[in-house]
């Protein structure tokens, strides 16, 4: 498998041209391996690094200024962290990146410098021997946000398949399995895991081929190219949304105003899911200034609640950002401003609501709940507290129009004064006497008017539910009717009489199941 990798790099990149390799990587991981079989089999020289140097910036530029290095494999957040300003670490023919997702502003620092060496990004799990896609950065070519992680080489063959191991089309993300020479024979003494990453490959006529499940989300690109998405254990909800967290990585790796960022995905109090950002900045902190970027760049669901401040970012051996060593984040200290204390009974109960709402410690009176880590959805909590601790009701605007304790306490004391009362909570809903007739709300005549007009095939969902395994259909019965029994909506339909529409409730039903033989 090694001779089969490096033979791949030899005919594609040229790797044996090298005479001069630096390894600024364990050994214990397999991206060095690129090096250190690339000079070993074309006879090259190897320079080795301590610990030590490989994270000193200054030490490692003067080696590289006083020695011939013609090739190194790094990652792209390590190449980061060992270029200072301007002066950035480079061989003289060819670098090499690999284990993260490749940026284009990487590519325009490099470029900026006027390098000459050649620029590779390279794709590969440890499971498929080092590297099986290569993309080799062409001279001029401009990226989007990252850097292709290119076309299959050697003996291998990819397939980008959809959860249902369909192929998918241009454009169109999946999950990228790889077959051919190089894969491993499994995990060593882990059968359960070798049987769940090595499966059947259900498109090779050969009996016994398989295919490795790498768990990254890909999609191919019209020229042939595959684009690294992020991994598909990376998809977080956010509030009902989707997001790819290595989608943000690439949009916090092109501000100018940092140096490297990253964002993951931590659990409140409630079990919500919230986005917090670590970042390294260039020079001074603008936090507004990289808030007002990613507002430019990205939906508000996907900009992080919380910036981390950090003078560099935890590093695994191999040179990848180690996700687990990231600090819990203080969101206190997210404003920015100097404490204020509340000084009125309203400020106090509102602080105190806010730091339970919020999860923090200490809440000055001007700060910003949205500043802290405070969204849409905590807004409505919000509300909430503040209606059951001071029987008063505030619409929701108000949370955005005044964002501060100060700013919402002022507001909430002036509504209360206009009451003349402590209390403004509305009255509760009560039943009211249901005519024959019920209207339609807005967005039911909107329907009704689209099926007048051209029918409603749109809204009908052909199919919500794919069950596999023995059914037992008598539950499954039982569990729809309780469902349709308890929300009148799903048993209401809308009639008409002299052109006037009204909708009627169906009276409850004991079975609303019924079976149809598909054979």
């Amino acid at each position: 498998s090694l001779v089969e990798y490096v033979n791949g790099l030899i005919e594609k990149i040229e790797i044996d041209k090298c005479r001069s390799f630096a390894l600024v990587s364990s050994i214990a991981t397999d991206l060095g391996n690129t090096v250190i079989y690339g000079s070993l089999v074309s006879g090259g020289t190897l320079h080795l690094f301590s610990k030590e140097t490989v994270n000193n910036p200054t030490v490692l530029l003067n080696y590289f200024k006083t020695h011939s290095v013609e090739c190194l494999k790094i990652v792209p957040s390590h190449w980061k962290v060992l270029s200072v300003d301007d002066d950035l670490l480079l061989p003289t023919k060819l670098l090499i990146f690999g284990g993260e997702a490749l940026t284009e502003k990487v590519i325009e620092d490099i470029r900026s410098a006027g390098a000459t060496c050649r620029i590779v990004n390279h794709y590969g799990p440890t499971e498929t021997t080092i590297g099986k896609l290569l993309c080799v950065v062409e001279p001029g070519v401009k990226y989007e946000s990252t850097v292709p992680i290119g076309k299959p080489f050697s003996n291998t063959k990819i397939l980008i398949l959809n959860p249902n191991l369909k192929l998918c089309p241009i454009g169109i993300s999946g999950q990228l399995y790889i077959t051919g020479d190089g894969l491993a024979r499994g995990y060593l003494n882990n059968p359960e895991l070798t049987k769940q990453k090595f499966i059947a490959n259900p498109y090779s006529k050969e009996a016994h081929s398989i295919m490795y499940q790498t768990g990254d989300l890909v999609k191919y690109l019209p020229d042939g190219n595959v684009l690294f998405l992020g991994r598909v254990d990376d998809q977080v909800k956010i509030r009902g949304y989707r997001v790819e967290l290595g989608e943000i990585d690439a949009v916090l790796s092109e501000c100018s105003l940092l140096r490297q960022g990253v964002v993951v995905a931590l659990e409140d109090k409630q079990e919500n899911k919230r986005l917090v950002g670590y970042i390294v900045p260039q020079g001074d902190f603008d936090r507004e200034g990289v808030l007002s970027y990613l507002k430019e760049k990205l939906p508000e669901y996907m900009i992080p609640a919380v910036l981390v401040e950090m003078v560099s970012l935890p590093l695994l051996a191999n040179g990848k950002i180690d996700r687990k060593a990231l600090p819990d984040p203080d969101v206190s200290a997210q404003s920015g401003d100097a404490y204020v204390a509340p000084g009125t009974p309203t400020q106090e109960q509102l602080t105190t609501i806010w730091q339970d709402i919020l999860e923090v410690e200490q809440v000055s009176i001007h700060d910003d709940f949205f500043a802290l880590g405070g969204h849409s959805l905590l807004a409505v909590r919000l509300i909430s507290a503040i209606r059951k601790a001071f029987k008063a009701e505030l619409p929701i605007s108000d949370v955005f129009d005044y964002p501060t304790v100060a700013q919402l306490a002022g507001q909430l004391d002036l509504r209360q004064q206009a009451k003349g009362s402590a209390s403004d909570l509305l009255p509760p809903v009560g039943a009211e006497p249901r005519p024959e007739h019920l209207p339609l709300s807005f967005s039911q005549e909107r329907l009704w008017f689209i099926d007048r007009l051209e029918g409603s095939l749109q809204y009908h969902v052909p199919a919500v539910l794919k069950l596999s395994g023995k059914l037992d259909a008598g539950a499954l019965g039982l569990a729809l009717s309780e469902i349709v029994n308890r929300h009148e909506v799903l048993r209401t339909v809308i009639r008409e009489e002299n052109g006037q529409a009204w909708q009627e409730v169906k009276e409850v039903k004991e079975s609303v199941l019924t079976e149809v033989d598909g054979s």
